[in-house]
């Protein structure tokens, strides 16, 4: 006796897909500004090289210094891009694979169905759990660096967001997951 009907865990598996995208995003848009921002400042020169050959090898060099290359600025968006990135590939697999199980197949028994459902929300649940806490990871980290760039507050905001989702995603796939366990013994 499957219950058809959980409109919640759709609703959190939408709400989770769309918090990741905008994470991804934000973090996007954050990094090709501050990797613009970054070169802007440094002089463009052109260099001549010379390659074994004896032929000249041109190139344009931004700068001349490697340590303008990666910021932390640039770390952080980097990691939010993917911790993003990652919770949308997982969320998006995960309630496709739920609403695949969804449809009741006329081959498989009903204790083979569950199985099936429960391997893909306990995986689910899991790495939410992991995401939530990335999140709260970023979350402590954007917090410390946001003082010295306003590129961070953006992915600030939606990290801030995804943490706790995704651990509310979490707990709901484990309750989805009890609940129709006791539907199956019943």
């Amino acid at each position: 006796m499957y219950r058809t009907r959980n409109f919640g865990w759709k609703l959190m598996h939408i709400l989770a897909i769309l918090v990741h995208l905008s994470l991804t995003t934000a973090s996007a848009i954050s990094y090709a500004y501050n990797h613009g921002q970054n070169r802007a400042e440094e002089p463009a020169y052109w260099s001549y090289l010379r390659a074994a050959d004896g032929n000249p090898c041109h190139r344009l060099a931004l700068s001349s210094r490697v340590e303008n290359w990666v910021t932390p600025n640039q770390t952080s968006i980097m990691a939010c891009l993917a911790v993003g990135t990652i919770g949308l590939a997982v969320n998006v697999v995960v309630f496709t694979i739920l609403l695949t199980l969804e449809t009741n197949n006329i081959t498989l028994t009903e204790g083979e169905q569950h199985w099936r459902r429960q391997v893909a929300t306990f995986s689910g649940c899991v790495s939410n759990l992991l995401l939530a806490g990335a999140g709260v990871g970023l979350v402590v980290n954007l917090g410390t660096d946001v003082i010295g760039s306003k590129l961070l507050i953006a992915p600030l905001v939606w990290a801030s967001i995804q943490a706790p989702l995704a651990l509310a995603t979490a707990a709901l796939d484990a309750a989805k997951t009890y609940r129709e366990g006791k539907d199956l013994l019943d």
